[in-house]
């Protein structure tokens, strides 16, 4: 067994040898790997953009509409007055626009009540 041991590392030893010294008379040290082409060369280029300052600015909330009939009522809950709203713009466009719906929102109510308003203002004045 101690024979088999001292062969192995011999054999290793010389072995790792011949490769140092492969290793080490390879490289001619006049030239330049890189021009060479023995190596080749990556370069990451980073550039830095200048950015506006990002201020958080709230946008205004849509008010709901405080004059004439088809105003939110005080106390009224805004579900409820979707469900006021809405039937009215969908019998005059013939929609069928769902009441129920969270996606009509003060904003969007408010444009339906002005195309209803205005629609009204146009069959009182025939």
């Amino acid at each position: 067994m101690l024979s088999y041991i001292t062969q192995t590392f011999r054999h290793f030893v010389s072995c790792s040898a011949d490769y140092i010294a492969k290793a080490i008379s390879y490289p001619d040290d006049s030239k330049d790997p890189f021009e060479a082409g023995d190596l080749v060369e990556v370069r990451e280029v980073v550039e830095y953009v200048k950015t506006p300052k990002l201020t958080t600015q709230k946008r205004p909330r849509a008010k709901a509409i405080s004059s004439g009939k088809y105003a939110k009522n005080k106390g009224e809950k805004v579900p409820d007055w979707r469900r006021r709203i809405i039937p009215k713009y969908n019998e005059i466009k013939n929609r069928n626009l769902n009441p129920e719906s969270k996606y009509y929102t003060t904003a969007r109510i408010n444009d339906f009540i002005k195309e209803i308003e205005k629609i009204e203002a146009e069959s009182n004045q025939d």
